[in-house]
């Protein structure tokens, strides 16, 4: 999501001052609608595991419907998520953060039950619904508040991780 035609990307509230820098530096995207086929490609073969592309505002919006249109997700096996303001991610759908914990958590013989794990973003919501304890941040995007369990009340930015590890352990800050 971006801010309303009305907002400059440049004043939006979700983006760091880094981010902001990097939008007044670069406004140009058009050159990521000559490149995206091939990258596409590649993707769609399994030639790599994860692309990122940046877009910034309504162009990052445009260029997603193009790419989505012309991957058709699903049927060459890519997903398509915006995990920030500023990215587009394409992943085969096997890879994402929950096979990342299951392997992990595996290895450590601990039980997915008992594993715990934050997120805000599209790109978390496999690892949300995976967890035995999925916690969302305030702010966090439609899609994963909907695959937590939990939906934190405070925004990332407000050390909303910090919090809640404190509430679940019961460590007074």
């Amino acid at each position: 999501m971006v801010c309303a035609d009305e907002c400059p990307i440049e004043e939006d509230p979700r983006l760091t001052a880094l981010q902001r820098e990097i939008v007044a530096s670069s406004r140009n995207t058009s050159h990521y609608y000559e490149t995206h086929e091939a990258l596409a490609a590649s993707a769609a073969a399994g030639q790599c595991w994860k692309l990122l592309v940046w877009a910034v505002g309504p162009a990052r919006d445009r260029l997603a419907a193009q790419i989505e249109a012309e991957l058709e997700p699903g049927s060459r096996g890519i997903t398509v998520h915006q995990p920030e303001v500023m990215l587009l991610e394409f992943v085969p759908p096997h890879v994402n953060k929950a096979s990342a914990l299951a392997m992990l958590s595996d290895s450590l013989g601990v039980p997915h039950e008992r594993t715990l794990c934050f997120g805000d973003g599209s790109n978390d919501v496999e690892m949300l619904k995976w967890a035995g304890l999925g916690v969302a941040m305030g702010n966090a995007s439609e899609k994963a508040k909907a695959a937590a369990s939990k939906v934190s009340e405070w925004p990332h930015y407000e050390d909303a991780v910090a919090r809640e590890l404190s509430q679940i352990f019961g460590i007074q800050r």
